[in-house]
């Protein structure tokens, strides 16, 4: 298999990624909202989960990023794993496929945060222009945001092309910097899911 791929290719791993999470998030949020009887309007049904809608969205969106950084340590074990007896000309044929796929998530989790915030500050955005609504959010996660910016903008054409083909191995490094992300993601959904009364034992004993 060809190490380095073409940009055309390279959209079809970026459409895959996009296809991939935003579809585990539709379905996550569907069997979570017909086990808790969660609505859009907040409300519950006799399951007694008092959750808030914003809440479930948060939980499925923690869920997806759990996943991905599962897979992006994954990618980068084999990466490493294969490149370590040179590191600056070794190459893995996972790298830059899998950096499209990253940029795909960074899109997917800034959209579905904007969702989340939208639910969530429902009653204070009321009044507020789209324009203004945009502005909130990106004020309220400033270094989250800085985060998917620069990744896509900066290190993103480095691995792809300015690199030119070196440091495969220290690409992989970067990527197993996502296996602290699942410990984040369950005190994300643990902290959220203690809240909520019944909650807990829905999680233990599904």
């Amino acid at each position: 298999m060809d190490v380095d791929i073409s940009v055309q290719r390279g959209f079809v791993y970026f459409t895959i990624g996009i296809t991939f999470f935003t579809s585990l998030f539709l379905g996550l949020k569907y069997v979570l909202r017909k086990v808790t009887g969660v609505t859009k309007g907040g409300n519950v049904d006799k399951t007694n989960y008092n959750l808030p809608y914003f809440a479930l969205l948060e939980i499925c969106n923690s869920l997806v990023s759990l996943i991905q950084s599962l897979v992006a340590s994954s990618v980068g074990i084999l990466i490493v794993s294969s490149c370590y007896n040179d590191v600056m000309h070794e190459r893995n044929w996972l790298c830059n496929r899998y950096a499209w796929v990253i940029v795909a998530y960074l899109l997917y989790d800034t959209a579905c945060m904007y969702l989340v915030h939208s639910y969530k500050h429902k009653q204070d955005q009321v009044s507020k222009s789209h324009r203004e609504r945009v502005i909130s959010f990106f004020r309220k996660n400033q270094m989250m945001m800085i985060h998917h910016i620069i990744l896509p903008l900066v290190l993103f054409p480095v691995t792809i092309s300015l690199r030119r083909g070196l440091g495969d191995f220290f690409l992989g490094c970067f990527y197993l910097v996502e296996l602290s992300t699942p410990f984040t993601n369950l005190r994300s959904i643990l902290s959220t899911a203690t809240k909520v009364p019944g909650f807990m034992w829905l999680m233990a004993f599904s």
